[in-house]
């Protein structure tokens, strides 16, 4: 992309106007945190009602050390941020410098939905909707290049899946 500036002065246009969209994605993206925390926290003790300690180690590791492994490979890269590069605006407040990519907040999101999904498919469905929908507030928001957070979900999705080949 030539001039992100402009692309992303065309995404957000929409919604400069319209201080309460801007705020409600800010809820959005800080409330998709406590949300998937609070999920989280239900598939653990989902995975040790049916599947004992394995199980709740299992759902435990696994996203644990792909958010390690997603961690370093995103500290190796440290790629800058669409603020820090770009003469633009964020509408979501962040002063992070670096590490753009790939997406933690997407990843983690996914991967917590991707574990729900073994146990229920429809919530984990709506959750990796949700996802989805987080991806695009973190775009909009300014804090993430699109490619940043595509590669957060696929690396969350695949690293989710996992859970099922186990």
């Amino acid at each position: 992309m030539k001039d992100y500036t402009i692309f992303y002065q065309q995404l957000t246009a929409p919604f400069r106007s319209r201080p309460r969209i801007v705020k409600g994605m800010a809820y959005f993206n800080r409330g998709m945190t406590v949300f998937m925390l609070l999920v989280y926290g239900l598939v653990l003790i989902d995975a040790f009602l049916t599947e004992g300690w394995k199980g709740l180690l299992t759902f435990f590791f696994l996203p644990a050390i792909g958010f390690g492994l997603l961690s370093a490979i995103r500290k190796r890269l440290n790629q800058a941020r669409p603020y820090e590069k770009w003469a633009i605006q964020p509408l979501l407040a962040k002063d992070t410098s670096g590490k753009s990519m790939p997406s933690r907040h997407v990843f983690s999101a996914t991967v917590i939905s991707m574990c729900l999904l073994y146990f229920f498919w429809l919530p984990g469905l709506i959750c990796l909707l949700l996802s989805a929908g987080l991806a695009a507030v973190r775009v909009i928001g300014g804090v993430h290049y699109p490619k940043d957070v595509l590669d957060g979900y696929l690396c969350g999705f695949c690293w989710g899946a996992l859970l099922f080949l186990l």
